[in-house]
């Protein structure tokens, strides 16, 4: 019986990481020009899901355009987004084909606790 609520259990926190975040209530985007190593790149598009409560975030892409969302996962909402870009051409010699253009990440300090002294992610 245990065994099958802990499998219920975990079958419901698969689900509840598949699902859209909720979206920012009140975003900022600021210029970053970060290049990132290919390898860097590969973990970021692979994400991330927690596998306990004590894993706080949940990493994950999409593509076109290729965007990193990095969600509190208690909440399950959309705290910042990677923006992207592939540099054109073959930039192999320095290692970093990609690069974060910017950063998107939300400014309404409440809307992750619902209170109006609420703490960002």
């Amino acid at each position: 019986m245990l065994t099958q609520i802990v499998d219920d259990i975990q079958v419901m926190t698969e689900l509840d990481t598949m699902r859209e975040p909720d979206p920012m209530k009140v975003p900022a985007t600021a210029l970053w020009g970060v290049s990132i190593s290919d390898t860097d790149l590969e973990k970021l598009k692979a994400g991330h899901i927690p596998e306990d409560q004590d894993d706080k975030w949940l990493f994950y892409a999409t593509e076109e355009p290729l965007t990193v969302h990095i969600v509190r996962s208690a909440l399950h909402v959309d705290c910042y987004v990677l923006h992207i870009v592939i540099k054109p051409g073959d930039d192999s010699s320095s290692g970093s084909s990609a690069e974060i253009v910017s950063i998107t990440w939300e400014t309404n300090r409440g809307c992750l606790t619902g209170g109006p002294r609420g703490r960002l992610c």
